[in-house]
Parts: structure tokens; C-alpha cells; sequence
């Protein structure tokens, strides 16, 4: 098979294309006909920073609707960009119904979709930044500070450690006794 772009424009920011597949002469026998000699298929270019970037078009099966649905993600030869993609190319389609205008109506169609769905994806990521909680742990630590006094221990611990413990239970000597605050 060979494909070649037919049409390839910008619709509200967004690469699209539209490229026509065909058979080689040498893959038509008279045994085997196909229904299309040739058909088009449509494309998106998804940039680097859409949240769509990257995702198997059957993650989006549920998502988005097109001729025949998504058929098509990653990259082609020739185009530069991730793209998602679908074909014309089902039974009772044909080319002369399926042409590049209505291909092209179809990835513009895509594209609407593709800009409601990051935008929901958006909106979904800021309520659930927006929800964010502080965990507290609270976790048993021991720690040696060499020191003369309890309260010289107790200053350096504050100093070295203060913004980490709010509260500490004591000073543990070294005969294991928790010393009282000074």
C-alpha cells in the first residue's frame, strides 16, 4: 500500500491531515477485489503538552467519536508529531462518500473533541490539586547529640532539628533515664 497527504491544515491551533491510501496495482488481483481501490483516513497532530500526548487511541474509544472510530495513535513516516487518527476504510464506506472534505470535516470534529476533553482533563487536575490534604506521620526517632547538660542537648536539638519535632518527651542520658528539662 501507499499513502500520500492531501490536505494538510490548521483547525483552532491544531494540525490536521488527510491522507489518501491505495493499493499497489500489483496487490489487485482478479481473485481477490477489494471494495476501495484507495480510501482516506484523517489525522490530529497531539502536542507535547496536551495530556493526550502519548495515549493508545483505544484509552479514548469511550471519549471521542469519529467515522468509524479512533483506528490510529503514534507516529507515520513523513509527519513530523503523535497523532491520533481513524480511517475510512469500513464496509459501505467508499471514497466518493468518504472524500477528503468529508475527511476533513471529521478531523475538525476530532479536533473539537480532543480541546473539550484536555479541558475537562484540566479542570479535573486543579480540583484535584485544589483537594490536596497535609498527612501527618508521626514516627518514633532517637537521636545522639554529644552535649554537657541536658539543656545544651536540648538547645542543639531545637537548632539542628527544631522545624522537624514540635514536641520531644526528653533528653535520654546515657544510663537511659529521660532527664528533666532544666
Amino acid at each position: 500500500m501507499k499513502s500520500e497527504v492531501v490536505l494538510q491544515k490548521k483547525y483552532m491551533g491544531y494540525d490536521l491531515i488527510v491522507m489518501k491510501v491505495s493499493y499497489e496495482p500489483w496487490q489487485i488481483t482478479t481473485f481477490w477485489h477489494p471494495m476501495n481501490y484507495y480510501w482516506y483516513c484523517g489525522y490530529v497532530v497531539i502536542p507535547e503538552y496536551s495530556p493526550l500526548y502519548g495515549v493508545d487511541y483505544q484509552d479514548l474509544e469511550d471519549d471521542i467519536r469519529v467515522h468509524g472510530g479512533l483506528t490510529f495513535s503514534g507516529r507515520i513516516e513523513g509527519v513530523d508529531g503523535y497523532l491520533l487518527g481513524f480511517d475510512c476504510n469500513h464496509a459501505c464506506d467508499g471514497p466518493h462518500i468518504q472524500d477528503v472534505i468529508y475527511t476533513r470535516g471529521e478531523c475538525e470534529s476530532l479536533i473539537d473533541q480532543i480541546i473539550k476533553l484536555e479541558e475537562l482533563l484540566l479542570m479535573i487536575s486543579c480540583i484535584d490539586k485544589a483537594e490536596e490534604k497535609t498527612y501527618r506521620y508521626e514516627v518514633h526517632c532517637e537521636i545522639d547529640i554529644k552535649a554537657n547538660t541536658g539543656l545544651e542537648a536540648r538547645k542543639k536539638l531545637k537548632e539542628e532539628y527544631g522545624s522537624f519535632f514540635h514536641t520531644f518527651m526528653g533528653i535520654v542520658n546515657e544510663d537511659g533515664e529521660i532527664e528533666d528539662e532544666d
